[in-house]
């Protein structure tokens, strides 16, 4: 017999019966695809009949009900406009399906201004492509909410000179994006006109980068993970990433201002082009453990900063 306090069957429209994971799906379920969808009233509830823009599936969600969008493989939308898709509902899940090039992409486009909104709470974005399709889009995602959640998204470069200057840019209130989570993410991109990954505009409490690959073009003086003048990184987790940036001077993966960093910093390797003297971190009252890197080529990583002489 099913346990029913797993699983249960509903009835989809078109005489669709599945099985679902009540965990997973305690809300309601949509699907999305730009190639059979349409945007309209009692669509988007089976694969068949799916929407045909994210943001508009994120509107028929009800907040703090565990709904869920799949945006099915080989999905494709151009974005024109600052906030053209705003993750405004809190609560909501939000996958990609596919694998490699079959994940569903998101192109800004035609403007520097264009971006993603996030303003609501409790958000998660899994298993998308987010390109930049135009020289120096300012910024890709525009985050003011608390809890949000990024897992195996790529950020790259839809052609040569089309960037992104910021990649998550959290609000300059303090704690308005506490607890952002970074988990396996990629982002690729040779430009120069890259500054940030993460832009802490306010001070943020319990951010965590892990598992990450991030590999942008050089901007001496701008940290992969920085915050604004006198904002600080209080309970940060920053662990198992591997940074790439040949920056040849100053810090190049995480910088704080501040001596009121808390948190632990571990397990992470940088790439980076600063032989005379390099400083991957400076975020002052976080603990950092085995952190390596190197800035020249076939040679090992240093162990930097060195270990403590325990005195």
């Amino acid at each position: 017999m099913t346990n029913r306090t797993a699983l249960f069957s509903r009835h989809q429209p078109g005489g669709v019966f599945t099985i679902e994971d009540v965990v997973r799906h305690p809300g309601a379920i949509f699907f999305v695809h730009s190639g059979t969808g349409t945007d309209a009233a009692g669509n988007g509830k089976n694969p068949d009949a799916p929407l045909d823009t994210l943001d508009y599936a994120v509107g028929l969600c009800t907040a703090n009900k565990g709904d869920v969008i799949y945006v099915m493989p080989n999905h494709s939308e151009t974005l024109t406009a600052a906030g053209q898709l705003n993750l405004d509902v809190a609560g909501i899940s939000i996958i990609g399906l596919g694998q490699g090039e079959d994940r569903p992409i998101f192109l800004l486009d035609v403007a520097a201004t264009t971006d993603i909104n996030v303003t609501a709470a409790s958000i998660t974005l899994k298993n998308v492509v987010i390109s930049a399709g135009h020289a120096d889009v300012a910024v890709a995602i525009d985050l003011d909410a608390t809890d949000f959640t990024l897992e195996d998204v790529e950020f790259r470069d839809n052609a040569t000179n089309e960037n992104f200057v910021v990649y998550i840019d959290c609000d300059n209130t303090d704690n308005a994006c506490d607890r952002l989570t970074v988990r396996r993410c990629t982002a690729f991109s040779p430009d120069t006109g890259n500054d940030h990954f993460i832009a802490a505009v306010g001070d943020i409490d319990r951010l965590t980068v892990e598992d990450c690959w991030i590999s942008i073009g050089v901007a001496d003086g701008e940290a992969i993970i920085e915050a604004s003048t006198g904002k600080d990184f209080t309970n940060c987790l920053i662990r198992r990433n591997a940074f790439f940036r040949l920056n040849t001077a100053n810090v190049v993966v995480m910088e704080s201002d501040t001596t009121d960093n808390t948190g632990l910093i571990y397990g992470n390797v940088v790439g980076h082009a600063d032989a005379a003297g390099a400083t991957p971190y400076d975020v002052t009252g976080a603990r950092l453990l085995e952190n390596y890197a190197i800035g020249v080529v076939d040679a090992s990583g240093l162990l930097l900063p060195a270990v403590d002489d325990n005195s």
